[in-house]
């Protein structure tokens, strides 16, 4: 999971990694910044901002089951789709040899209700993702110098966009048995929605958002998840680590 700043994949995402945690699977996050702008208090200074958010984003992948976070550190409100961070990308693709990215739709600019403008680290992040996963980190003549680093080139099998366009959406998780999960986790970025947390109000949206997801598109469970997945790998290429993600998934 490839995402700009700490909580994002959270929103996103959370539900179907817990699920995908919890039925045994290796789930990792990259997070591109560690939310170093995340404030509007400019008295915080910025290495502060860095230990909070980044503890608060440990605590959410405990609660969450994962594998591990990895933090890069580029300066948050300043993300570019550059070759640099694609290569840096690839580099951790190629180490936890990620089957399945998942990551923020980069053509999102404006939310179906017309209130919320994507931030660009959201956009520059999701690009850089895809990126990244075709053709750079499954391309041995992409970023030599990752083969003398001992990565050798691996090829991402799919990759599942979040926060798309609703035409765009072709694949749900169901995540009724984890969404509590995914509520505690949110809940453990105090920092950025401590009070939201607190009044109930994040509950209260949450369920309400992921059964609006279920209802929407008529699927035979309370809540979910959805995003546009694609499938970059043929049967014959498949691991059956990726297969059985999708087979769980789709349960």
């Amino acid at each position: 999971m490839v995402a700009a700043h700490p909580d994002d994949p959270d929103f996103g995402v959370a539900g179907t990694v817990a699920r995908l945690s919890r039925d045994g699977h290796v789930v990792h996050y990259l997070m591109l910044t560690s939310g170093d702008a995340g404030s509007e208090d400019p008295t915080i200074p910025p290495d502060e901002l860095v230990r909070v958010r980044e503890a608060e984003q440990e605590a959410a992948a405990r609660i969450l089951g994962l594998s591990g976070v990895t933090f890069l550190r580029y300066a948050d409100g300043e993300l570019q789709p550059t070759l640099e961070l694609r290569k840096a990308i690839v580099r951790v693709m190629r180490t936890i040899q990620a089957d399945v990215i998942l990551c923020q739709d980069p053509r999102s600019l404006v939310d179906e209700d017309n209130t919320y403008l994507n931030h660009p680290d959201h956009r520059a992040a999701g690009q850089a993702a895809l990126d990244a996963a075709f053709p750079a980190a499954g391309n041995p003549s992409a970023f030599r110098d990752l083969l003398a680093e001992g990565l050798k080139a691996h090829k991402v099998k799919e990759v599942w966009l979040y926060f798309t366009a609703g035409q765009h959406v072709n694949h749900w998780v169901d995540i009724t048995e984890t969404i509590d999960q995914k509520i505690e986790a949110l809940a453990a970025h105090a920092s950025q929605i401590g009070e939201w947390a607190a009044s109930g109000e994040l509950r209260r949206e949450m369920l309400k958002w992921a059964e609006d997801t279920a209802t929407r598109h008529t699927l035979d469970f309370k809540y979910a998840e959805g995003f546009q997945r694609i499938v970059l790998a043929s049967e014959q290429e498949r691991t059956p680590e990726a297969a059985a993600i999708e087979a769980q998934a789709e349960e």
